[in-house]
């Protein structure tokens, strides 16, 4: 059986786009599938916020997304394009850049944090946050905010 996978997709900008969803989220889906097939797990579930900026975390597609890995722990994996799908920039409250916060919930929760444009889980290293903002700060962002 293979493991378990879901997705993230997210844009700032929603386009029009025929079949449903922007041309962005259909690129990211693209990208995820093929990660998917790459590391051999099946994606059992798609969490899309299309038209949402990424500097909050209230949004609807995240949350359930979150909210599915809480109470699914046979979910081996989260699969998103790249860093700027989980947040962009710094949260408040908190001080914390929301990539990072967002993406240490994941490991909390026992899940691989996968990037699919390079396929590391930077959650997996030991100094992982310390590596996961190194990441951020390598990484352009990609072309679809």
């Amino acid at each position: 059986m293979p493991g378990l996978a879901v997705s993230y997709l997210r844009t700032a900008r929603a386009e029009p786009g025929a079949g449903g969803g922007s041309p962005a989220i259909r690129r990211q889906r693209v990208i995820c599938r093929q990660a998917a097939a790459t590391l051999g797990v099946e994606v059992v579930a798609e969490f899309v916020d299309d038209g949402l900026s990424g500097a909050t975390l209230d949004r609807p597609g995240l949350g359930a997304c979150l909210a599915r890995l809480e109470r699914q722990p046979a979910v081996s994996y989260l699969l998103v394009t790249d860093l700027s799908r989980l947040g962009r920039g710094v949260d408040r409250r908190s001080g914390e850049a929301l990539a990072v916060e967002v993406a240490c919930q994941v490991g909390r929760r026992g899940v691989t944090l996968t990037l699919a444009n390079d396929q590391r889980d930077y959650l997996a290293v030991e100094g992982s946050v310390r590596d996961l903002l190194i990441a951020m700060r390598q990484h352009s962002p990609s072309p679809v905010s």
